[in-house]
């Protein structure tokens, strides 16, 4: 029977480290993959349309008065002005100034997201933008469509009001720090690497099991450690989880294109593997009571 409790021991507690490295080796490709914390949860790429404003441009005196937006009112009176004295003589040049607008309001329209550990980005045409998590923009994708001329924002406006939601899902689910969790974990997952091979060291000195009496309960140290380690690791990244799957099965109903990053895959992997974790020490303590009760 002790040699049985012994192979038992031995072969729980490699197991139990075991899953308890794979579990650190996936909390430190979260912190550590190039790009994870700017793109590794997910990609969205819009699909917004071109804007071609040459008619909006060129129209005549109505829609002077309307609002447009503050990059547009400048370069579209020069142009107002350009149209009306020099269309015939220098037709290059109008045809110029309206590409230069174009450029400049088609460069407001969002054309993709990113989200990672530490940062939303949006991509536009001429730069990205990248913001710190958690949020402290309520429109961080959408926002930069209300500088666009009204008569455009229209046009877009089934597309907008998407953007808008997407804003209110993203800034929900990370108004949670996500690293806290990670660290939480990773730093749990190590504690049992450490318990793992120490109770292995002790195995071989006979003393693998240190028991406390505690009101008259007995108390297996080793085993209450490594139970209450793998919970952690098991609690660390079921939150995570949980807001990660809420995040892509909202953003999967929105008219873009979605692709899940490398982060939810490390975060469902540590979960499961904490789960085993736990497990293996409910497992052990409950199969050694009925050896030693026979």
């Amino acid at each position: 029977m002790p040699n049985m409790l012994r192979r038992l021991h031995i072969a729980i507690s490699l197991a139990f480290t075991a899953a308890a490295v794979l579990c650190t080796a996936y909390c430190l490709s979260i912190f550590l993959r190039p790009g994870n914390s700017k793109s590794g949860i997910l990609t969205m790429t819009f699909n917004f349309p071109t804007l071609h404003i040459r008619d909006t441009l060129l129209a005549p005196g109505e829609h002077m008065n309307e609002p447009r937006g503050n990059i547009f009112d400048s370069v579209q009176s020069k142009l107002q002005s350009a149209a009306s004295f020099a269309a015939t003589a220098v037709p290059s040049a109008v045809s110029s100034a309206i590409n230069d607008v174009e450029t400049a309001v088609n460069s407001l329209i969002p054309k993709n997201c990113t989200l990672g550990t530490n940062y939303l980005c949006v991509g536009f045409s001429d730069r990205i933008d990248c913001s710190p998590l958690p949020l402290s923009n309520s429109h961080p994708i959408s926002g930069a469509l209300s500088n666009l001329p009204t008569e455009q924002i229209q046009s877009l406006q089934p597309l907008s009001e998407s953007l808008e939601n997407l804003d209110r899902t993203i800034s929900a689910v990370t108004s949670q720090d996500f690293k806290i969790y990670f660290t939480f974990g990773l730093v749990s997952a190590i504690l049992a690497i450490v318990l793992g091979v120490l109770f292995l060291c002790s195995i071989s000195l006979e003393a693998f099991r240190v028991i406390y009496h505690v009101f008259g309960f007995a108390i297996p140290v080793v085993a209450v450690l490594r139970a209450f380690f793998g919970f952690v690791c098991f609690l660390a990244f079921l939150i995570p989880s949980i807001f990660l799957w809420i995040l892509f099965s909202k953003c999967s109903k929105f008219p873009f294109e979605v692709e899940q990053g490398e982060v939810r895959a490390f975060c469902v992997g540590a979960f499961i593997l904490a789960a085993i974790m736990f497990t293996l020490t409910t497992v052990s303590e409950i199969t050694e009571k009925r050896l030693r009760s026979k």
